[in-house]
C-alpha cells in the first residue's frame, strides 16, 4: 500500500495481512503494537502538536524561593536522559518547587513539553498517561483497547518529537511501578514486547528528563539511579518562613511573634500555610499571637489546629491539606512496608525529640527476639540498621554526626503520637518506653554521670505524665528517683525536687514505708533538703530512712550505715556537733568493719568525721583524718573524682582556718579547678569553694602579715 509516496511497510514495520498490507482495526492500523489513525486519505498520523504543559496547577504568586534548590534542579535537568528527585517529608514544599520550576521552563524554553503525572496510585499514574495521550492526539476515545502507556512511551522515545520533562508527583510507593504491567497492556500489545512493569514505560531518552517528588529516599534512589541524583528538601530557613507568612497573611504582626510561630511549627511550609489560612479565616478576631497561644496550650490544642484542612488550590485533589494527616499517610505506608520500623518510630515518639540514644533503641530491637541465639546477633543488628535507614529515608528522623543519637521534628513527634492513638495502642507503647528508660537509667554516682546526662532530658519529659498501671508506675518512679539523684549531685535542685517529690509520693502509695524503693527516694529527698538548707525537714526525713533501714536490714548493714552518715551530715549543719560526731563515728566504725578501711564509703566517713571535729575546734585530729581521707581517695578514686576533690576542699578550708595560707592556697586552687571541670562552674559546691578561696585572700589583704605577703608573692609568681 502506497500513501503519499511513503511505503507503509517500511515506515511502520507493523502487522500485515496475507496480502502484505497493514492490518486495519476500525479506523486505525497497528504498527509495533500501537495504533496509528488514518484520518484523511493522505495523513498517516496527526501532526505533532505545539509544545504544551499538563501541569494542573496555576503558578503560585506567593511562592518563596528556597535557596539553591531550583538551581540544582535546573543543572541536573540539563544532562541527557536526566532523572532527579526532590525528597522530603510531606508538606515540606516539594511539589510547589516543581510547579514553580515547570513555569520557569515554559517561560524560558517554550519548545519543551512539560508532562505532569500524579504517581500516588496505579490508577492515577495511568490517568496521567491518558491525559498526555489525549493532548498529543495519540488515541481516540473509542479505542478502549489502545495501549495508552505504550503509545506515550513510544512518543517519548522519538527524538524528533522534541525535548520534554516528565514530573512524577508523590512517587512514594515503589510497588506501583514494580507491579506487572499486564493489567494495563492489552493482550494484542503484549505480543510486541511491552515492558513487564510500569517502570518500563518511563523512557531514558537523551532528549527527556524525569523529575519526581517523593517522601521515600529508597524509592527516589531506585528511580534516579543513586543518591547523587537526590535533592533533599527540608524545612524552610528563617527568612523563607517569614516571607511565606508575610505573603499569606492579611494582617499585621510583630516579627518576634512570627518567629515564635515558625519555630513552633518547625518551619514546615504546609504548617505555616495552614496557620495563615486559619488566622485569615478568623478575620479581625484572628492574630498570630492568639494562634500561637492556642498552639502552645497543650498537645491536644496543637493537634486540633494542625488537623484542620482549609484547602489549597495548588495541591493535588487527593492530597490532604492537614500536615498531621499528610504525615500519617507516610506512617501507614511505612508500616505496610516495614512494620518493625513503624514500631521503632512509635517508641521514639515518647522520648524527648532531641538526643534519642541509639543504645536504648538497639537494646529494644534486640529484645524483640529474645529466643534468638548469639549467632543471630549480626542479623538482628542488620535488621535494626534497616529500620533506621527506613525512618531516615522517609525523613522522619535525623542522625547526629557520630550516629549515636537521633532527632525528630516537633510536628513529626506529635503526628506520630496521634497516629498511635488512632491506629495502635498508645498505652502499650508508653509502657514499652518506660520499661526501656527505666532499664537504661543508671544511679547517680559520679561514674554514671555521662550516661545520666544523656538520658536526663528524657526523664524530664517522662516526669510530666504519671502512668496508671502498676508496672509502669514502678518503672516511672525508678526513673524519677535516679534522675533526681543525678540532679541533686549536679546542683539542679529545683528540677530534682519536682522529680523526687513525685517518686516519694508514688512509692508511699504503692509500697510500704520500709520498702527499699521508698527508703531510697526518701534519702535522696533528704539530701536535697539539706543542700537547700532546710535542715529540720531533712533531719525528719533522714530519721525515717534510718528507722526503716534498721528495721529491714539491721543496724550494721552498709545501707543502714549510709543512712547513719546522711543523718550525721544534717545534724552537723544544724550545729549539733556532738550528736553528729557520735553518728559519724558509728558510721566509720561500721564501715571499717563491713567494707574495709580503704573502701570509698569508709573514706567518706573519715572525711565527714574530720569536718565535725573541725567545727569543734579539734584541728589537729581533724587535719590528720582529712589527710588520711585524701590519701585513700586519691588511691582508690583518683585525683579528679568529686569525692577526692571534696576532701581537698575540706583540707583547704581547715588550713585556711588555721591561718596556714600558703598550704591552703595550693589545695584551694586544686579544688576550684577540679570542681570547675567535674561539676561545672555554676555548681553550688564550685561556687562555695570559690567564695572561701576569695575570703582567704581578703583576710590576707586585711591582715597584711608576713605569711600573707609570702602568699601574695607566691601567687604572683606561679
Amino acid at each position: 500500500m502506497q500513501t503519499s509516496g511513503i511505503d507503509a511497510r517500511n515506515a511502520f514495520g507493523g502487522r500485515y495481512d496475507s496480502h502484505g498490507a497493514p492490518q486495519l482495526l476500525g479506523n486505525s492500523f497497528y504498527t509495533d503494537g500501537a495504533p496509528v489513525y488514518l484520518g484523511s486519505s493522505s495523513a498517516l498520523r496527526p501532526p505533532r502538536p505545539e509544545p504544551f504543559s499538563t501541569v494542573p496547577f496555576s503558578q503560585d504568586p506567593d511562592f518563596v524561593n528556597r535557596g539553591a534548590i531550583l538551581d540544582q534542579l535546573r543543572a541536573v535537568c540539563m544532562c541527557p536522559a536526566a532523572r532527579v528527585a526532590l525528597v522530603g517529608l510531606g508538606g515540606v514544599g516539594k511539589s510547589q518547587l516543581v510547579i514553580q520550576y515547570s513555569y520557569q521552563v515554559r517561560e524560558k524554553s517554550p519548545q519543551i513539553y512539560i508532562f505532569w503525572v500524579h504517581a500516588s496510585t496505579r490508577a492515577r499514574f495511568e490517568e496521567g498517561y491518558r491525559t498526555i495521550a489525549d493532548r498529543l492526539d495519540l488515541a481516540r476515545p473509542e479505542d478502549s483497547d489502545a495501549n495508552i502507556l505504550r503509545m506515550v512511551r513510544n512518543w517519548l522515545c522519538e527524538e524528533k518529537n522534541g525535548r520534554w520533562i516528565m514530573i512524577l508527583d508523590n512517587m512514594d510507593d515503589a510497588a506501583i511501578l514494580k507491579d506487572s504491567a499486564d493489567e494495563a497492556v492489552p493482550h494484542s500489545a503484549r505480543q510486541h514486547q511491552a515492558p513487564a512493569t510500569l517502570e518500563g514505560f518511563l523512557p531514558q531518552a537523551p532528549h527527556g528528563c524525569v523529575i519526581l517528588t517523593s517522601r521515600s529516599e529508597d524509592v527516589a534512589s531506585w528511580l534516579t539511579g543513586g543518591h547523587k541524583n537526590i535533592i533533599r528538601v527540608g524545612p524552610m530557613a528563617e527568612k523563607e518562613g517569614l516571607d511565606i507568612l508575610s505573603n499569606k497573611l492579611n494582617i499585621q504582626y510583630s516579627e518576634g511573634t512570627a518567629l515564635a510561630l515558625l519555630e513552633a511549627v518547625d518551619y514546615m511550609p504546609l504548617a505555616i500555610t495552614q496557620a495563615a489560612a486559619y488566622i485569615n479565616r478568623l478575620g479581625p478576631r484572628g492574630s498570630v499571637q492568639k494562634y500561637l497561644e492556642h498552639f502552645q496550650r497543650s498537645e491536644r490544642s496543637r493537634a486540633n489546629l494542625l488537623h484542620r484542612d482549609l484547602g489549597d488550590i495548588r495541591r493535588d485533589r487527593d492530597a490532604l491539606h492537614s500536615i498531621l494527616v499528610t504525615w500519617q499517610i507516610s506512617f501507614n505506608q511505612m508500616r505496610d512496608e516495614r512494620s518493625s520500623a513503624a514500631n521503632l518510630l512509635s517508641l521514639m515518639s515518647f522520648f524527648d525529640r532531641q538526643g534519642i540514644p541509639e543504645f536504648i533503641l538497639r537494646s529494644y530491637a534486640r529484645n524483640q527476639n529474645p529466643a534468638a541465639d548469639a549467632g543471630s546477633d549480626l542479623d538482628g543488628d542488620l535488621e535494626f540498621e534497616d529500620d533506621l535507614a527506613t525512618l531516615r529515608g522517609y525523613g522522619l528522623i535525623t542522625m547526629n554526626v557520630h550516629g549515636e543519637a537521633f532527632e525528630m521534628h516537633r510536628l513529626v513527634q506529635l503526628a506520630t503520637r496521634k497516629w498511635i492513638e488512632r491506629y495502635s495502642d498508645i498505652d502499650r507503647w508508653r509502657q514499652v518506653f518506660l520499661k526501656c528508660l527505666s532499664t537504661a537509667y543508671p544511679t547517680g554516682e559520679y561514674e554514671q554521670w555521662s550516661r545520666c546526662e544523656v538520658l536526663f532530658p528524657h526523664a524530664t519529659v517522662t516526669a510530666a505524665e504519671e502512668p496508671t498501671d502498676p508496672e509502669s508506675l514502678r518503672d516511672w518512679s525508678r526513673i524519677l528517683t535516679n534522675a533526681a539523684w543525678y540532679a541533686v549531685a549536679k546542683g539542679r535542685y529545683e528540677v530534682g525536687k519536682s522529680m523526687v517529690h513525685k517518686a516519694v509520693s508514688t512509692h508511699e502509695r504503692i509500697f510500704e514505708e520500709e520498702h527499699a524503693a521508698t527508703r531510697w527516694s526518701l534519702s535522696i529527698y533528704a539530701e536535697l533538703l539539706r543542700c537547700q538548707g532546710k535542715y529540720e525537714a531533712a533531719e525528719e526525713m533522714s530519721r525515717r530512712v534510718l528507722k526503716g533501714s534498721e528495721k529491714v536490714l539491721g543496724a550494721d548493714h552498709p545501707d543502714t550505715l549510709t543512712s547513719v552518715s546522711s543523718l550525721a551530715g544534717v545534724l552537723r549543719y544544724q550545729g549539733k556537733h556532738g550528736a553528729a560526731e557520735k553518728m559519724n563515728r558509728r558510721a566509720l566504725e561500721g564501715r571499717e568493719k563491713a567494707l574495709g578501711a580503704d573502701h570509698p564509703d569508709t573514706l567518706t566517713s573519715v572525711s565527714n568525721l574530720a569536718g565535725v571535729l573541725r567545727y569543734q575546734g579539734k584541728y589537729d585530729t581533724a587535719e590528720e583524718m582529712n589527710r588520711r581521707a585524701l590519701k585513700g581517695s586519691e588511691k582508690v578514686l583518683g585525683a579528679d573524682h568529686p569525692d577526692t576533690l571534696t576532701t581537698v576542699y575540706c583540707l583547704a578550708y581547715l588550713l585556711h582556718q588555721r591561718k596556714r595560707y600558703i598550704e591552703a592556697e595550693h589545695f584551694y586552687r586544686r579544688a576550684s579547678s577540679g570542681f570547675g571541670q567535674a561539676l561545672g562552674e555554676n555548681h553550688p559546691t564550685t561556687a562555695a569553694c570559690s567564695r572561701h578561696y576569695s575570703s582567704m585572700h581578703q583576710e590576707q589583704n586585711s591582715r597584711g602579715d608576713c605569711e600573707g605577703s609570702e602568699l601574695r608573692e607566691a601567687y604572683c609568681t606561679e
